[in-house]
């Protein structure tokens, strides 16, 4: 099954309790629960946030996010 890759707006809603849009978007990420990933560039921003990279791990396999590299070419 394809993967579904997890916007950084949608794992912050969540992360950081956004009271507009934590439900919509944590109903979401249980809805695909194991067809969820990330790419380099959302890592990055889930690490910005996080205090260590044991922090942005945790959250990584408390969501149950995949990471998935950048193709070389599209």
């Amino acid at each position: 099954m394809a993967k579904i890759l997890v916007d950084t707006n949608v794992l912050s809603d969540v992360l950081y309790a956004d009271r507009q849009w934590y439900n919509w978007s944590s109903s979401q990420l249980e809805n695909f629960g194991d067809d969820l990933a990330i790419n380099p560039i959302i890592y990055a921003d889930i690490c910005y946030r996080a205090a260590s990279i044991f922090e942005a791990e945790s959250i990584m396999r408390t969501i149950g996010l995949q990471y998935l590299e950048l193709p070389p070419h599209p």
